[in-house]
């Protein structure tokens, strides 16, 4: 057992039972919190097949590439303006 456990473990038995079981829930959602953690993170890195992870994810099949279009570019600026504004950027950061 080590110095900082056995300090705790003194601290914890001066604490009303009360305390002690407020400390309890409290580890106890911890515990849960980190172990969701280390769940979704091994789910996240395990290897899966394509055609399982378009299923999961419900990935729409685009037939028809105009629908990806939008009208969102503002008129009074040119694609000029956007690549000069983009390379300003890049000479800034």
């Amino acid at each position: 057992m080590t110095t900082e456990l056995a300090t705790v473990i003194r601290a914890v038995r001066t604490l009303s039972h009360r305390e002690k079981l407020e400390l309890l829930q409290i580890i106890s959602q911890d515990l849960q919190h980190d172990l969701a953690l280390v769940e979704g993170n091994t789910r996240f890195w395990a290897t899966q097949r394509l055609d399982d992870l378009i299923h999961a994810q419900q990935t729409p099949i685009i037939g028809d590439v105009s629908r990806l279009g939008a009208d969102f570019w503002p008129e009074d600026e040119t694609a000029d303006d956007i690549n000069a504004y983009l390379e300003q950027q890049r000479r800034n950061d």
